[in-house]
């Protein structure tokens, strides 16, 4: 039953929604900013303008939705985040 429901959400999505479904929303994906751009002295966040964030999305798998929701939450400070 797994597999045929991966089968047919590659063949939708472009991706197996079954076994993104057994990734935790909650998933900390590693640094990939160039080395020179992770030491950089950022301006403190009072410093800094609030954000608001507009996901958007058509016919998207509800588990990678969830998880970029998760993602923008988690990784964002509270007081720059205005709204998503």
């Amino acid at each position: 039953e797994d597999v045929k429901r991966g089968e047919e959400s590659v063949a939708e999505y472009g991706f197996n929604e079954v076994a993104s479904e057994k990734i935790s929303l909650d998933r900390r994906a590693r640094d990939t900013r160039p080395q020179e751009c992770k030491y950089w002295n950022y301006p403190s966040v009072d410093k800094l303008p609030t954000a608001s964030v507009v996901l958007v999305f058509y016919d998207e798998g509800w588990s990678t939705l969830v998880r970029t929701f998760h993602s923008v939450i988690n990784t964002s400070p509270k007081e720059l985040l205005k709204d998503i």
